[in-house]
């Protein structure tokens, strides 16, 4: 088969299989309703529509060597996820996403394993159309083979990197690989529509574009796209409880569609915990989580990740910007003299920004907050780990990696940090009753 995906006997196909998460269109409780749809989402449709219309698209182009795969570029904090997941559902596909708990116990293997992925899939597609095809005479009700929509992100921490190489991401490693072990590197005939998201702007290589078809930017949504989003949640919540629309959709500009579900439901469960039925407009609430800094959207953290990628490569912002117009250099990319004049103004707002987060009091609130993702990440892991440290047992590898990437929970001694955990997981639980979720 043209454009068969690397082979690779020496490896497990278990072992490879086990950074994955796998599940079938009916097991995704996804609705349509569920989903913000923006306009750009119909260009995304209309590319998997196109892959499913025939088994030999690719061939059928001759302008251009269809792959099967999509870049697209997504805000955090945007619906994009579970957009996917209503397409596998509505187009009968498997879906496929990373399993970060086990990669964070080793990222290297994994990052070893990674190309070699695409060949399991690939093989499990081919060997269930096979037998598809084998048993279609004699029974007509044999379960069709089904392929798979396969979603991976562009994570920095991938890489334990001991270079400046702020541009190397997963998907250059990824297309590097696949052109140096494959003919044509074809996903779609094998089964596979790969769609990677990325989420920090110009942290991609020329070389990753190479792996896709094509590159979708998703916009940050608008004040209109604000103010339905708002209205809705509006409709969903208790009808004991109501806010201003207008007043909340002023305040939260840049924010996104996790961003300002979870502000209202953050001020419905903090207002619902007073047992004050006489209070049913949330809108002075939400107002002072916003004043507080209670909750931080998804685009300053985005900010302020940039600002510990900085650090972590120890690179001061102004010689940060340099490196990037080398960059450009090296991929013969000019930058206009207006460009140049743009820099400072550019680097004075970026240096604002990282100030304006740096002088933000962390309040009680906010740290229940950060506990609240911790525990709905990896809580059973936290668990464990904050127990050997209270019996002060020696930590894995994996343990300190993990701790590592909730360092702020080594503020608390960890009888204290283990009752902080708790009590995120049971708000946690509330906070899904309340909006009947599962």
């Amino acid at each position: 088969m043209r454009g068969n995906i690397i082979k690779n006997l020496n490896i497990n196909q278990n072992n490879q299989l086990k950074y994955l998460i796998i599940k079938n269109p009916l097991d995704l409780q996804i609705e349509r309703k569920d989903i913000f749809y923006r306009e750009s989402y119909s260009e995304i449709i209309d590319y998997i529509k196109f892959l499913l219309s025939s088994e030999v698209v690719s061939s059928e182009i001759k302008i251009k060597k269809i792959k099967g795969s999509i870049l697209i570029d997504a805000p955090y904090g945007s619906d994009i996820l579970r957009y996917i997941k209503l397409i596998a559902k509505t187009f009968t596909l498997k879906f496929v996403k990373l399993n970060f708990s086990e990669i964070r116990k080793s990222p290297d293997d994994f990052i070893l394993n990674f190309p070699n992925i695409f060949d399991n899939l690939a093989k499990n597609y081919r060997d269930a159309k096979k037998l598809e095809q084998e048993l279609k005479e004699k029974d007509k009700t044999i379960e069709r083979a089904l392929k798979f929509i396969f979603v991976v992100e562009n994570q920095q921490e991938f890489f334990q990197r001991n270079y400046k190489d702020i541009h190397f991401d997963i998907f250059e490693h990824l297309y590097y690989e696949l052109k140096n072990k494959m003919e044509n590197f074809n996903f779609n005939e094998n089964g596979i529509i790969f769609l990677g998201i990325n989420h920090l702007e110009n942290s991609l290589c020329r070389a990753s574009f190479k792996l896709f078809d094509f590159y979708l930017k998703i916009p940050t949504i608008a004040e209109n796209e604000r103010r339905i989003i708002l209205e809705k949640i509006s409709e969903e919540i208790s009808t004991n409880h109501t806010f201003d629309v207008g007043r909340i959709t002023s305040l939260t500009d840049g924010w996104e569609v996790k961003d300002i579900r979870e502000l209202i439901s953050t001020a419905y469960l903090r207002n619902v915990a007073k047992l004050n039925d006489s209070i049913n407009d949330i809108t002075e609430t939400i107002e002072k989580i916003i004043d507080k800094g209670e909750f931080i959207p998804s685009y300053l953290i985005s900010l302020n990740s940039i600002q510990n990628k900085l650090g972590e490569f120890q690179t001061p912002i102004n010689s940060s910007i340099v490196q990037s117009i080398n960059q450009n250099k090296k991929f013969k990319i000019e930058l206009s003299k207006v460009d140049h004049k743009k820099i400072p103004e550019l680097e004075s707002k970026l240096r604002a920004e990282i100030e304006k987060i740096k002088s933000q009091r962390i309040s009680n609130f906010m740290v229940q907050q950060l506990y609240e993702d911790a525990a709905s990440e990896n809580y059973t892991e936290l668990l464990v780990i904050l127990d050997k440290m209270k019996k002060k047992e020696p930590l894995e590898d994996y343990d300190r990696k993990l701790l590592a990437e909730y360092s702020f929970i080594l503020n608390d001694p960890p009888n204290i940090a283990l009752i902080l955990l708790e009590k995120a997981k049971k708000r946690i639980d509330n906070i899904k009753k309340a909006f009947r979720k599962e």
